[in-house]
């Protein structure tokens, strides 16, 4: 077969993950494709089978070798995409295949900047417990910003429990000095600005613009959450002043995480 053959029958290969055709997939595995062949835009069958959602081709083309590091033209491997479609039953199994844990987007984002957007609280909870994957889980994307600040923005608060409960950075900023809090008032999202106060985070930061929490929160027209914010920093601090020991201080912040659930 020469080399013209070998990228049509890729191409056809391809083609067929597309369109869900698996029973012609396994055909032209037979004649000679190649499982990590490449379409005309650069996209492998494992490509098309994670945006199709299709589980039964995903651990097909795993069986066949298939590469599970490859991107879209985005930079997003099938992990990704599994995750950024809202399939978290997919992305769990992807992470049992051992699915590539570590690769970054065009923006340098990671599979728990996307699992923290998608509120995806199991499959954090799963990554943590996977080699480097609590180092995945605070690690910042080109802006500065980490997953759980990500989380905030979009209000996703099961998934900021799970972050927060895996010991993730409360109060990291990203390049513009914000942090969690400050997107979470921002947005004006006030349970998910009580859940990160109530576990530690410092409402007194200030941005690159010098505006902390409250103050941003005021101006995106945001006052009950200013509000909630106030009292949860005052109640944070009567609590932790007659708690006692600071292990008992973490035990307690990680009860909290439990009992703020929406």
């Amino acid at each position: 077969m020469d080399l013209q053959e070998q990228r049509s029958l890729n191409r056809q290969f391809v083609k067929a993950a597309e369109e869900g055709r698996l029973e012609e997939m396994r055909a032209l595995l037979a004649e000679g494709a190649k499982v990590n062949g490449l379409d005309r835009h650069g996209d492998t069958a494992l490509i098309w089978a994670a945006r199709r959602e299709d589980a039964q081709m995903v651990l097909f083309l795993f069986s066949q070798n298939a590469e599970t590091i490859c991107c879209d033209d985005a930079g997003k491997t099938p992990l990704m995409i599994a995750l950024e479609k809202g399939n978290e039953t997919l992305a769990r199994s992807m992470l049992a295949m051992d699915f590539n844990i570590a690769a970054r987007d065009e923006k340098e984002r990671t599979v728990a900047h996307y699992a923290a957007k998608a509120d995806m609280a199991l499959f954090l909870e799963s990554l943590r417990r996977l080699p480097g994957g609590a180092e995945i889980m605070d690690a910042g994307d080109v802006n500065g910003d980490t997953p759980l600040m990500i989380a905030a923005a979009e209000d996703a608060r099961k998934a900021a429990r799970a972050l927060l409960a895996a010991g993730v950075q409360k109060d990291a900023q990203n390049k513009k000095g914000q942090t969690a809090l400050m997107n979470a008032a921002a947005c004006n999202h006030a349970e998910m600005g009580t859940i990160l106060v109530m576990t530690g985070a410092d409402a007194s930061l200030s941005n690159d613009r010098a505006l902390d929490a409250k103050t941003l929160a005021h101006i995106h027209s945001a006052a009950e959450t200013a509000k909630s914010i106030r009292r949860s920093v005052t109640d944070y601090a009567v609590d932790r002043l007659s708690r006692g020991s600071s292990r008992e201080v973490k035990l307690m912040d990680k009860i909290r995480l439990k009992k703020h659930k929406p």
